[in-house]
């Protein structure tokens, strides 16, 4: 594979389509998708409008993340701090990173933990409920307009039986799941 994120999932180049991928401690690691797409595709308006202002040159590398915790937050941390458009999506409850605390200490309602902040920065957010069809097709119209999908299991948007890696990659085949 190329270059990972982070030490986990990696940027295209080799590997087949569908892996995930291992980590040497067993556990399965972010699976990086990344799109290699067309001049003449279409924005898509119902999503991909918002997200981006009108005129605005679409050069950059927009990138979806469906991940949860801090591998995934991570890998898309160091994507945005390569100039990466960053779109984080959420279940209506918010990624748990939100509400987490490395000393324990309560986070107070409506607020957010240190480590979230720091790793969400610079990045838009969207909420999905994976479990609403509607929501699942709305985010497979943000998946054409992207260039690449970070993806970890546990991620209730990512839940949804059509966001699996190999879900997508069928769905989506400008992307490349590596």
């Amino acid at each position: 594979g190329g270059a990972g994120c982070g030490g986990q999932g990696g940027v295209a180049g080799g590997g087949r389509p569908d892996d995930v991928g291992v980590d040497r401690r067993g556990h399965h690691a972010v699976a990086v998708v990344v799109a290699r797409r067309g001049h003449d595709e279409q924005p898509v308006p119902a999503l991909g409008a918002h997200l981006r202002d009108a005129g605005e040159e679409d050069d950059g590398l927009r990138v979806v993340d469906l991940s949860t915790w801090i591998a995934g937050a991570y890998c898309t941390k160091l994507l945005a701090d390569g100039g990466a458009e960053i779109i984080k999506v959420e279940s209506p409850d918010g990624d748990p990173l939100r509400r987490w605390s490395a000393s324990g200490a309560e986070i107070a309602p409506g607020a957010d933990g240190a480590l979230f902040n720091f790793l969400g920065a610079s990045k838009r957010s969207v909420v999905i409920d994976g479990g609403n069809e509607d929501d699942a097709a709305a985010l497979h119209e943000l998946l054409v307009t992207a260039d690449v999908v970070v993806w970890s299991p546990g991620s209730p948007p990512a839940a949804h039986p059509t966001l699996a890696p190999r879900e997508i990659r069928r769905a989506h085949p400008h992307l490349t799941v590596t």
